[in-house]
């Protein structure tokens, strides 16, 4: 069945069409209460239920550090099921011109976000990060951001998977996302110096 017919998916934008939050892009608040309230309106949905079984006993893949389970897509968003494992962090990337929430179901994750020193290196390949927050989060835990904060960030599960609902509203092109890998991999300070790479493998602007 196409997902857009399956009654989940019509659930999850009637949900989300309900709250206009198009007009919360920039509100982490907002954007938390918005994955909850979808959770809230599909735990009792028997597809949901299962999907959410099926992520929890999800297996690490060759060809991708976690496991996706789209719940339902449309133009406007993209809400999911996400599995991390504690054998493969999610590395530092980005969302470019997004805006997002996770809501831990299972498991417990650390959540490290980023935002660059400055716009002028914007296009670098050669960026400033600095350290703006550092999460451990547990189960009805959520972590957001928007497309001007807390919009870089990785993901490394403390369990040995943690199930993640996540929501992304304006949903990007892959291809414009980027990763982050440090200079020094010894540096701990809050501000440091990454490579960044197209998520597609070629380098940024210098």
């Amino acid at each position: 069945m196409e997902i857009q017919n399956r009654p989940l998916f019509k659930q999850a934008i009637t949900a989300l069409n309900a709250l206009s939050c198009n007009q919360g892009l920039e509100d982490e608040q907002l954007l938390e209460q918005t994955v909850r309230y979808l959770y809230s309106q599909l735990i009792d949905q028997p597809l949901f239920s299962h999907l959410v079984k099926e992520s929890a006993t999800a297996q690490p893949s060759l060809t991708s550090p976690c496991h996706w389970q789209t719940v339902a897509k449309a133009p406007e968003m993209m809400l999911g099921l996400l599995t991390v494992f504690h054998i493969a962090p999610i590395p530092l990337h980005d969302h470019p011109g997004s805006s997002g929430a996770q809501l831990v179901l299972s498991g417990r994750i650390n959540i490290r976000q980023f935002e660059q020193n400055s716009d002028i290196e914007k296009n670098n390949t050669i960026v400033t990060l600095i350290s703006v927050a550092d999460h451990d989060l547990g189960r009805d835990e959520c972590a957001a951001y928007t497309p001007t904060a807390h919009n870089i960030h990785d993901m490394s599960a403390i369990t040995a998977r943690c199930v993640l609902l996540s929501l992304q509203i304006n949903p990007f092109d892959e291809s414009m996302r980027s990763l982050y890998f440090p200079l020094n991999i010894f540096n701990q300070d809050r501000i440091a110096h990454y490579r960044r790479l197209r998520k597609d493998g070629s380098y940024c602007h210098q």
